[in-house]
């Protein structure tokens, strides 16, 4: 009985759970790359060299946009929540698997124009694609984030007007 009233918020939905922030910031890796950067250059402007020498990558950044609407929806899953969010957080798990797809896509296009394999960081692209495949699988396999992602609290009722 205790384990089921860990795992719900004070609204009686759901609570999220440590391992979609960890699928968001794996989904979002490249926006928490320069994050890390801008942070870093404050003390050393050589931290810029993180983002290597193509510089800011704002490809990776325009498809990993979709999974940080899951930030926003989450942090606004209470009451007073918008309809965005709302409407964010019912599709959650199709844009969870939207970004996979534009990850996965990415990767398709990188392999389709490297000259020759290198085994470094080719087995590491590689490895980020099968990490989305598998987020993939367990966000649509698990039925916890199909009734957390189907749960938002009820918005607030509105005050009735004193019809005096």
């Amino acid at each position: 009985m205790k384990d089921l009233f860990d795992r719900v918020n004070q609204y009686g939905m759901l609570k999220v759970p440590l391992s979609l922030w960890g699928i968001v910031a794996f989904q979002a890796r490249h926006w928490l790359l320069i994050l890390a950067a801008v942070i870093g250059m404050r003390r050393s402007p050589d931290t810029a060299r993180l983002l290597g020498s193509e510089g800011v990558p704002f490809l990776h950044l325009a498809l990993e946009v979709p999974v940080l609407l899951i930030v926003y929806a989450a942090v606004n899953r209470d009451p007073g929540g918008d309809r965005f969010a709302r409407w964010v957080w019912r599709y959650a798990r199709e844009i969870i698997t939207l970004t996979a797809t534009l990850n996965l896509a990415w990767i398709a296009w990188y392999f389709a124009g490297i000259p020759r394999w290198k085994a470094m960081p080719d087995n590491l692209v590689l490895l980020g694609g099968l990490f989305d495949l598998m987020i993939v699988v367990a966000v649509w396999k698990s039925e916890y984030y199909k009734q957390m992602f189907a749960e938002f609290p009820e918005p607030k009722a509105s005050a009735p007007e004193d019809e005096s």
